[in-house]
Parts: C-alpha cells; sequence; structure tokens
C-alpha cells in the first residue's frame, strides 16, 4: 500500500509558533458541548496549518496510508486530531522513540511497486528516513536549498500535495529503471530550462533509495569549441547540427561504457563556465552504476541507439520564454531571453517535427508545471 510519513509539524502549528492560540495540553483536555456547533469549534481549537486539510484529502483520494509522527504524546497528538476532525485521516501515530524501527518495517525497493515517502522539515528526521532507505521530501521554509539532501524539495508545509506528485512521477520511471533487464544507460533530453538537472538529481536520489547506484554525465560538457559551434550564417542550424560533439561523448563515454562496464578517465570540457581553452573533469563510473546521461536533441543519431531508457521532459512554448525571462531577471548572468527564442526554441521545434521525442520516448513527461509533472 502506499505510504506517507508526516511529522506532527507539517500538519499542526506548534505553542511555541501561535503564542494567542492555545497550547498543545489545553487542546488535549477540551470537551465538546453538543449544544456548540462545528465551526465554532474549529475557529476556537483548531491549530491545522492552512492547506493541511486539502493535502489530507489528497492524500486519501490517492490511497495513501499517513503515518504521522510526533514529538509530543501520542495522546495528546490523537487529541489534536480530534479537535480537528481528522482522525480518520491518520493510520497511526508515532513517536520519535519507534520512528526508526517503523520506518524500517516499511517495505520499499525496486521490488515494490508502492510509493513510500517521508515528508519533513528537520534534518534528524530526514536522515532517520533515508537510513531506513526511504525517499524523502525536505520542507524547506528558511533553509538555503542548495544545503538540503533530500531527493525532493518544497517551499513550505502546505504545499506537501506537490511533493506527492513530482515522487510519484519520478518512482514510476526509477521503477522501471531499476526492474529493467541489462539496463545500463538512460537518456533524459529536453530543451534547456526544462528542468533536466533537477530531475536528473530526484531520478538518482529514488535510484539510490532502492538499492541501484547511478551516475550524470551532461551533452552540455562535451560542447564543440565556439569556432565550430557557430559555424555557418544559420545560428538555428548551427546550434542544432554543431553545437555538442557528440561522437566524443560516444568514443570517450557511452562506447567504453557500454563495452567495458565502467569508466575512470579525466577528459578536457567546453561549456559556458569553461572558456575556449576547456576545463578537465574526471568520470568515474563503476561496474554498478546506471549512467544517466542528460542534453537536447539526444533521441537521433548518432547517440538514440545507446539508450535502454528514454525519458524525454517537454513543456508549452509559452512556458520556455517565460522560464528564460525569469532567469533573466534573477541570475545576474548574460541575458538569454532573445537568443533562446530566436535559436533554440526554433531549433526544438525543427528537432520535434524530424523525429518526434515524444514518440521515441519510454517516458514523456510534460514539465509545463514543473511543481505537477505529468507522465503523457
Amino acid at each position: 500500500m502506499k505510504t506517507i510519513i508526516l511529522d506532527q509539524k507539517t500538519l499542526f502549528y506548534t505553542s511555541s509558533e501561535e503564542r494567542e492560540r492555545h497550547t498543545v495540553k489545553q487542546v488535549g483536555q477540551v470537551f465538546i458541548s453538543e449544544n456548540e456547533t462545528k465551526n465554532t469549534l474549529l475557529d476556537r481549537f483548531d491549530l491545522l496549518r492552512p492547506g493541511a486539510r486539502d493535502n489530507l484529502d489528497f492524500l486519501r483520494k490517492k490511497g495513501y496510508r499517513v503515518i504521522l509522527h510526533t514529538d509530543i504524546t501520542i495522546r495528546d497528538t490523537k487529541a489534536l486530531l480530534a479537535n480537528s476532525v481528522l482522525e480518520h485521516t491518520i493510520a497511526e501515530v508515532v513517536p520519535t522513540r519507534s520512528l526508526q524501527d517503523k520506518l524500517d518495517a516499511i517495505q520499499w525497493g525496486k521490488d515494490d511497486e508502492d510509493l513510500a515517502l517521508a515528508v519533513f522539515e528537520d534534518d534528524k528526521l530526514l536522515h532517520i528516513a533515508q537510513d531506513a532507505g526511504l525517499p524523502t521530501a525536505a520542507i524547506i521554509r528558511e533553509r538555503l536549498e542548495n544545503k538540503c539532501f533530500a531527493a525532493l524539495r518544497i517551499d513550505d508545509y502546505d504545499e506537501i500535495d506537490d511533493a506527492v506528485s513530482q515522487a510519484e512521477v519520478v518512482y514510476k520511471i526509477a521503477f522501471a529503471i531499476a526492474n529493467k533487464p541489462g539496463c545500463r544507460i538512460v537518456g533524459l533530453d529536453g530543451m534547456d530550462l526544462v528542468g533536466k538537472e533537477f530531475f536528473s538529481r530526484k531520478l538518482v536520489s529514488f535510484l539510490h533509495s532502492m538499492g541501484v547506484a547511478a551516475k550524470i554525465v551532461k551533452l552540455s560538457d562535451f560542447k564543440n569549441p565556439i569556432e565550430v559551434s557557430y559555424a555557418g550564417e544559420d545560428i538555428v542550424e548551427a546550434y542544432y547540427f554543431h553545437a555538442f560533439n557528440c561522437n566524443k561523448l560516444i568514443d570517450e563515454i557511452l562506447e567504453p561504457f557500454r563495452v567495458d562496464g565502467y569508466i575512470d578517465k579525466t577528459l578536457i570540457y567546453f561549456s559556458e563556465e569553461s572558456g575556449p581553452v576547456g576545463r578537465e573533469r574526471h568520470y568515474q563510473i563503476s561496474k554498478k552504476d546506471i549512467l544517466v546521461v542528460e542534453g537536447v536533441h539526444m533521441f537521433r543519431e548518432p547517440l538514440i541507439d545507446y539508450f535502454d531508457i528514454k525519458i524525454y521532459l517537454f513543456m508549452e512554448a509559452q512556458e520556455a520564454k517565460h522560464r528564460a525571462l525569469v532567469r533573466d531577471l534573477y541570475s545576474g548572468n548574460s541575458p538569454i531571453a532573445d537568443e533562446y527564442e530566436m535559436k533554440q526554441l526554433p531549433a526544438q521545434k525543427m528537432y520535434s517535427a524530424r523525429y518526434a521525442p515524444i514518440d521515441l520516448a519510454d517516458f514523456a513527461v510534460d514539465n509545463s508545471q514543473y511543481r505537477r509533472p505529468v507522465i503523457v
């Protein structure tokens, strides 16, 4: 059965956060009068966070068993649930001292088709869940996102439904990869700004929680030097045909990995930050690893035949333009919106018309709403 583990704080305010509300102890001692209406009681005693009811209703409709961790007594936690008329939504309440054993008992891995996900804010709880081999979603709030180690990240408590939506998509693909005999190389294709980097990280993290090791190699590390990538008068065709040195990727990584089963070498790569002379990067991929190759326009010759599973991320053109504008606004880097519209969007249109990557992919994911991706 699909399972989600939440912390009590993901549903309820604590008394320290809401000083004018009742404390947990006071709420636990409330006696409900038959003469009071339900709405009045909820107004007086409900400590639920905004969106908590909607999240629990979402999980119920999705068929999830909800386990609630608490750092107060089980009795007081059940009183909180009862006073919020939510006791029927929680399958089990687990105190901190029993959390490790409970999570260890949850069946999860590449042989289990049901998703299990732990959603916490506290790093200690996230570590407990990861030690139990469960994928995790971290509630970031005030923390720096790049310091978070969880598989998924959401901004606040009312976005648990977003975490579940993302987890279900990534899990389904990871499950297919982990259970396909002989799967060694996965292709993750999609235009710039579609979300490949975040998606590949999530995918590798979910595979890791299933006991499957994976490494990421980016086609963008195999860019041609500027004098090659901008050859010709048409910038769209130059980008489409010459931007990346696919033969180098094949000769140095894909073919040796397919033949020998591992990679251990240092290569010169070219990218926006490397400059015209390039930089060194060491690639170490073991015989136990699955290789995830992330790039653009890959489901065509000469790369397509190397992929055992193909994943294609796409988004609507208007969303692509919006993301380019947002990147320009917040990144502080060189503006790309005009170049994006004049070069990358036409090149993507050319690629889609010639090769129909949605049809070629084993999994085509509409990532127009990156918080709610959809497998089509």
